[in-house]
């Protein structure tokens, strides 16, 4: 049986979404929304689950080690992925690793990876919302064995630089959320140029001192607000593909807190 750790976690696909300024820009993304879904095209088999590469030298500066808060609702509802009820989730504590890489991106992940028991800490995902509603699509999510938060920011700010040093407190980001038991790994895309109809996450810079953020799923960034691209792969099979399995609401809303 194929298991996927940490150490298969390959690149997130990135796209560049610029930063809201003015109320005609809102609008202008709002309007996207309206678009009927239509399908991505055919996805690669490429490994989710894995460490970021190691460079040439030790970095320049240490990554940002959060607290991370899991809202069950924002302004439009109740949330599809939420918290598994034990509080927050933080750096260094119950086996997860939260923070903010060098890089500007989320790293948030029970470290597990090698490990031979389930995680402390789990994520509820909920597919009873799928936009298509003759999707029937509910897959057993029952013994989840690993998760992970990950987001891209090509050619966009890093997130700890948000509101600071003349940078803009918000922008969009794309996100991979994965997630897998013994039989089933799934990832709910929210990045309009690999999956056409899912939408980017909008992050923001809430206080510089002590540092934190929010990020949300329904913010104003192009595409369906909380609509991400779901995709499976058969963990038993032998070298199966990723399937698509439709665009479903996969709302969420974190608060990120330094520590």
């Amino acid at each position: 049986m194929q298991r996927l750790g940490l150490e298969a976690f390959g690149a997130v696909t990135r796209y560049r979404m610029p930063t809201v300024t003015s109320t005609v820009a809102v609008a202008v993304l709002l309007s996207a929304c309206q678009a009927a879904p239509t399908a991505p095209t055919e996805m690669e088999l490429t490994p989710l689950f894995a460490a970021s590469g190691k460079g040439g030298g030790p970095p320049k500066e240490q990554p940002v080690s959060l607290r991370m808060t899991v809202l069950g609702s924002g302004p439009s509802g109740s949330y599809h992925i939420r918290g598994d009820g034990q509080g927050a989730y933080v750096d260094g504590q119950q086996g997860m690793l939260v923070q903010i890489d060098v890089s500007g991106n989320l790293q948030i992940s029970p470290a597990n990876a090698q490990s031979s028991s389930p995680p402390e800490r789990t994520l509820t995902f909920d597919f009873s919302a799928p936009v298509d509603p003759t999707n029937t699509y509910s897959p057993d999510e029952s013994g989840q064995w690993n998760w992970k938060i990950k987001t891209g920011n090509y050619q966009n700010y890093r997130i700890q630089d948000l509101g600071v040093n003349g940078n803009p407190v918000s922008a969009c980001f794309s996100s991979t959320i994965a997630h897998n038991n013994q039989v089933l790994h799934h990832r709910a895309i929210f990045n309009p140029a690999s999956d056409p109809s899912s939408t980017l996450v909008y992050v923001t810079r809430t206080s510089v001192s002590p540092p934190a953020w929010t990020v949300i799923s329904d913010g104003p960034c192009i595409g369906s607000a909380n609509v991400a691209g779901v995709w499976s792969q058969d963990l038993v099979a032998k070298r199966a593909p990723l399937v698509f399995r439709g665009y479903f609401d996969q709302g969420l809303s974190l608060l990120l807190e330094g520590l």
